[in-house]
């Protein structure tokens, strides 16, 4: 989630995608892996990446449905606090971690 506008950006700007080229899906299930476990500092921050995103996508004459998709992950983030799963997430993550022999 936090990183999803600078990969957005990147791809556009090489000409991997047309702006217009992505669709967004959020990740309901399992809940840990839900975007809502984020603290709310966490999620703070990322509402401050997208305001920035947001900015960019207007300057390059990007159609405001894009930044709209993108606004319904931040509003769908920040409808629900279920951080209390976080230390699943990470419990999860470094099972799958060592399975492939990787680190978060």
């Amino acid at each position: 989630m936090e990183h999803l506008p600078s990969m957005y950006k990147q791809l556009v700007q090489s000409n991997f995608i047309k702006p217009e080229e992505i669709y967004l899906n959020i990740l309901e299930r399992p809940n840990y892996y839900n975007i809502q476990i984020f603290s709310s500092d966490k999620k703070a921050a990322i509402i401050k990446r997208y305001e920035v995103f947001i900015d960019w996508l207007a300057k390059e004459k990007i159609s405001p449905e894009i930044g709209a998709k993108f606004q319904v992950c931040l509003d769908y983030m920040s409808n629900k606090d279920q951080s209390h799963l976080w230390p699943k997430f990470l419990s999860e993550t470094a099972v799958l971690d060592e399975l492939r022999g990787e680190k978060l």
